[in-house]
């Protein structure tokens, strides 16, 4: 099974006034980001393959998830196209 995680900065810009220094996607909670929040959720669905679509790519997150060895699963990144 694949998952497909869409991270729209855009929509949530006004968390980078209260947490600067993290993209919004990646602001910790009880030691885990938002976005390993989701992944963790898709890999309980059963998906092995993840692909994260971005409107504003961060290396950041890239660096943290890489190819997904840590959590067995292939994750896979994509720049959101503007529609």
């Amino acid at each position: 099974m694949q998952a497909l995680i869409i991270v729209k900065e855009q929509q949530c810009r006004w968390l980078r006034e209260f947490v600067p220094g993290y993209h919004p996607a990646m602001v910790p909670l009880c030691n885990k980001s938002l976005l390993e929040y989701l992944l963790e959720f898709a890999i309980l669905c059963g998906a092995g393959r993840v692909r994260f679509v971005f409107d504003a790519p961060d290396d950041t997150i890239e660096a943290y998830f890489a190819s997904g060895e840590r959590w067995g699963v292939e994750i896979s990144y994509a720049p959101a196209k503007d529609s």
